[in-house]
């Protein structure tokens, strides 16, 4: 069963809409009735819920919480399988924390992505003109939040700031990362060369974590699938992937299942014209080499 059908571009802020996994809940829960041949009526008359609170619960517009007992409850009477109950639950459980402290500071749309990112089991990042974010320096986050947000203030550049530092706790908890980044990032003047020093110096003690595997798309690899189109693609334990990519007005979530198919095979033709591990830390190296000479 693919529970996603759906691709969300969500722009609207945090607080007037319900986040992106109790949507995928209700359409997946929608979906399961349909397939058991179920009717609202039939299930309200097995499982004693209201008409009301049926409809609420489907309704991918309802920011109401679903609790595990009726996503449980639910399964059972529509027969769905151990696997899609295991994923439907994860999608229910609740989800506030720490990216609450700083919700002043990120739009809406980029909270959803924080939260599906603090459960990620698996993490792949194709970077063009920028290190991703999770492998960024203070001061080199700064420099790029501050570019990529001109209108913002300084205190919402600070919460941001604080925030990117704040996800990278992943790192040190296991999250197993793999990022390509074209080499273009590794020579794009930002900040100062000091701060540039310091950002290349971060990706070589990086590159020595057993989680991390960083790759250095050269300039010389050509053509290829994602020319201008970065992304990140997030695996889960009892979730399918989910695909995020950034733009000027909001984040796009790709769920569908070929579509998901279609940037795992791209990831993979990235890391075939990447460089090895290894080579990739000595082109790193001659990049540091030329800003200290």
């Amino acid at each position: 069963m693919r529970l996603g059908d759906d691709q969300y571009c969500v722009r609207m802020p945090q607080g007037e809409r319900p986040s992106l996994l109790r949507r995928r809940l209700a359409l997946g829960l929608a979906k399961l009735r349909r397939q058991a041949g179920m009717e609202i009526e039939d299930v309200r008359a097995a499982l004693g819920m209201s008409r009301a609170k049926l409809y609420r619960i489907e309704s991918p517009d309802s920011a109401i919480t679903v609790s595990i007992p009726d996503v449980i409850a639910l399964c059972h009477v529509y027969g769905a399988s151990a696997h899609v109950q295991a994923q439907l639950v994860e999608m229910a459980r609740h989800r506030d924390g720490w990216w609450t402290a700083y919700q002043s500071g990120l739009t809406g749309w980029f909270v959803d992505y924080v939260m599906l990112e603090a459960e990620a089991s698996e993490f792949f990042e194709f970077a063009i003109d920028a290190v991703p974010g999770l492998l960024q320096t203070e001061d080199y986050a700064r420099e790029v939040i501050a570019a990529w947000t001109p209108e913002a203030d300084a205190s919402a550049i600070d919460a941001r700031v604080a925030a990117r530092m704040e996800r990278q706790r992943r790192l040190t908890d296991g999250l197993a990362v793999t990022a390509v980044v074209d080499e273009y990032a590794l020579v794009r003047p930002t900040g100062s060369s000091k701060q540039m020093r310091g950002q290349l110096e971060r990706l070589l003690d990086l590159a020595k974590q057993p989680n991390v595997k960083l790759h250095v798309l050269p300039t010389t690899s050509g053509a290829h699938a994602a020319l201008t189109s970065p992304f990140n693609m997030l695996h889960f334990r009892n979730m399918p992937p989910i695909v995020y990519v950034d733009t000027l007005s909001g984040g796009l979530y790709v769920d569908d299942e070929r579509d998901v198919e279609r940037y795992e095979a791209v990831a993979d033709q990235l890391l075939t014209r990447s460089l090895s591990a290894a080579k990739s830390r000595k082109l790193i190296e001659r990049c540091l080499e030329d800003l200290r000479a």
